[in-house]
């Protein structure tokens, strides 16, 4: 069959079409399909592929399952290099500053065993020490009780001021509403 007589075929097919404007068409729409693949089946004794049965929406999904799998490993992968190069850079870091201390002079530190100066003194003076803490502790008690009447007392202005602003602007909404109340009273 040559090329003419399958352009010819498709266009009978379509005028066919055309033709009824009313009707319901009972064909499927595979029909032009099959016969120009049996055209071109004829015409070329090549025998053409079938169509397959899997939509192409299951072709992507399953495209897109490998691509992220494909980027799930990359990224695994990235993660572990990016583990390994911060684990390096962490022991290089602690390496370099085990070299610094070991540099430094040893000093002397004070142990538990050991009795300080002011230890020694408050052994000695025992008196002395209890009276220091006492006259501490009077002094800090007195401070501290004047601040919390200081505090108390601007707590106490304050709340107060706020309660008169309240207490007029409630007294003001009263007076306009008992002001209403008697016009229309007046009114009737």
């Amino acid at each position: 069959m040559r090329l003419d007589k399958i352009l010819e075929n498709i266009k009978a097919t379509e005028s066919a079409v055309a033709e009824k404007t009313a009707s319901v068409s009972t064909a499927s729409a595979g029909v032009p399909r099959d016969q120009l693949l049996a055209a071109l089946h004829d015409a070329t004794g090549v025998k053409t592929a079938s169509v397959s049965e899997a939509s192409p929406v299951d072709d992507l999904m399953k495209i897109a399952a490998e691509v992220s799998a494909t980027e799930q490993e990359m990224a695994v992968k990235e993660a572990q290099l990016l583990g390994v190069a911060f684990a390096d850079a962490v022991v290089s870091r602690v390496g370099s500053w085990q070299q610094a201390a070991a540099s430094l002079p040893a000093t002397k530190t004070a142990s538990f065993a050991e009795e300080s100066d002011f230890d020694k003194f408050a052994s000695e003076n025992i008196d002395l020490i209890k009276q220091a803490a006492e006259v501490g502790y009077l002094q800090t008690r007195g401070h501290l009780e004047k601040v919390a009447a200081a505090e108390y007392e601007r707590g106490y202005n304050d709340t107060m001021v706020e309660v008169q602003k309240l207490a007029a602007a409630e007294f003001a909404k009263a007076a306009v509403l008992t002001g209403r109340i008697l016009d229309q009273v007046a009114a009737r």
